[in-house]
């Protein structure tokens, strides 16, 4: 039996997009936020946390973090393109890419986390992937582990 590479990649994303795709069971990706043309994919856990904090919880009042494992094969015709910052790399998919790239995951993407509010004035600490604590920012020294939004 020949063994296939998966990659596993993080998304953050809005409420409305989360509940798309719970509906779906996981089964179709979606795309970050209704009218996005590109979905964001990370290549680590930490990063996506942070988009989602940065972004979606600012805008939103709450975002969730999504993993997705799929075939790395699938993932060929995208290049790895770096954000801000050498460090901070991800996939910029075209939305009309995403049932293509769903019938690629090795299984269903799961939510692993969410997070509410705003942007602190500090930059959020503890983003590391292999990191199950979150510093949410939320008060000073204060670390909140991430979980599954209750309005979803």
């Amino acid at each position: 039996m020949q063994a296939y590479p998966i990659t596993k990649l993080w998304q953050a994303m809005t409420p409305p997009s989360a509940r798309a795709l719970m509906q779906s069971e996981g089964a179709c990706l979606q795309p970050s936020s209704t009218g996005d043309a590109f979905v964001l994919l990370k290549l680590t856990r930490g990063q996506a946390f942070y988009a989602a904090k940065a972004a979606w919880a600012r805008l939103f009042g709450e975002a969730v973090v999504v993993e997705i494992v799929m075939y790395q094969a699938a993932l060929t015709p995208f290049d790895i393109e770096t954000v801000a910052y050498e460090a901070h790399q991800e996939y910029r998919i075209p939305v009309s890419d995403l049932p293509r790239l769903s019938w690629a995951q090795v299984r269903p993407a799961r939510i692993i986390g969410s997070l509410q509010g705003s942007m602190p004035s500090t930059l959020a600490q503890g983003l590391a992937e292999k990191t199950p604590i979150v510093n949410l920012g939320l008060r000073r020294n204060k670390a909140a582990q991430a979980g599954i939004l209750q309005s979803l």
